[in-house]
């Protein structure tokens, strides 16, 4: 029983691993970018957050309205074969998105606030797929597969959050509704069932994505970690990426900070 068990588990774990760390790739159509999650308190605060993929910033307009901007690019190639000389397909993707929103920000109790943003973001994704070996019927070696997809989505996302001098952390769910538009692709109808990319611009797809971010440092100056979710709430079936992990730096150049940094 505890052999079956421990089966199961390592079975999930290796499982979060490859949706985690292979997701970007695998012929992943959407992958949620990170939550901005501010978590500002007065008029004048400014936050950004950065890694090698993402930039994001927020600042306050008043103590209560906020606006944010945020930026992802992201690059991924991989092959899938059984040995590094006996490849199958060699795949490369890549994806860019730009968000920007407004919201609504306001204490609770000291330290813990609430906030809400809605906002949009535009896109592009594009596949290349390159098989190596005999596929599909009429597929040959030399075949060069491309697909390229513009995005639209708009996004609604709450969040509840405690924010200390030297530990933050927020609980936060982001409702995604996201279109594929002026679809540019090189493969035949057959390919595109096969890869379920066929007729993803005929529908509205919609995601609810959960996150989880914590930030530990100084006042100004933070790691942030971030593990987000995302579920498909509509029907059509479309590769996305079930899992995200994401680290990064988080300057929280509040008005406050700002003033002992520069005085």
């Amino acid at each position: 029983m505890k052999t079956r068990s421990y089966t199961h588990l390592t079975q999930l774990l290796s499982f979060l691993c490859l949706c985690l760390f292979s997701g970007a790739g695998c012929r992943m159509v959407y992958t949620p970018t990170m939550q901005n999650v501010p978590l500002l308190h007065e008029k004048g605060d400014l936050q950004l957050v950065a890694n090698v993929q993402n930039l994001q910033t927020a600042y306050a307009l008043s103590d209560h309205v906020a606006v944010m901007a945020n930026g992802s690019y992201h690059q991924a190639r991989w092959t899938m074969g059984s040995t590094p000389s006996q490849r199958e397909q060699d795949y490369k993707s890549n994806r860019y998105n730009v968000e920007g929103a407004v919201g609504y920000f306001r204490p609770i109790v000291d330290k813990v606030s609430w906030e809400v943003y809605g906002g949009a973001g535009l896109g592009q994704v594009h596949l290349h797929n390159h098989p190596l070996i005999f596929g599909w019927g009429n597929t040959y070696p030399d075949e060069q597969l491309e697909y390229t997809a513009n995005t639209r989505k708009v996004f609604i996302q709450p969040a509840i959050g405690l924010a200390d001098k030297t530990v933050e952390l927020s609980f936060s769910s982001r409702l995604v509704a996201l279109q594929l538009q002026n679809i540019q692709t090189t493969y035949t109808q057959e390919q595109l069932q096969y890869d379920k990319l066929a007729n993803l611009d005929q529908h509205m797809h919609l995601f609810l994505e959960p996150c989880v971010t914590a930030r530990f440092g100084f006042k100004w100056l933070k790691l942030q970690t971030q593990f987000l979710h995302s579920a498909r709430l509509t029907k059509q079936e479309i590769r996305h990426n079930p899992f995200v992990l994401n680290f990064s730096l988080q300057f929280n150049l509040s008005k406050q900070n700002r003033q002992e940094i520069f005085r």
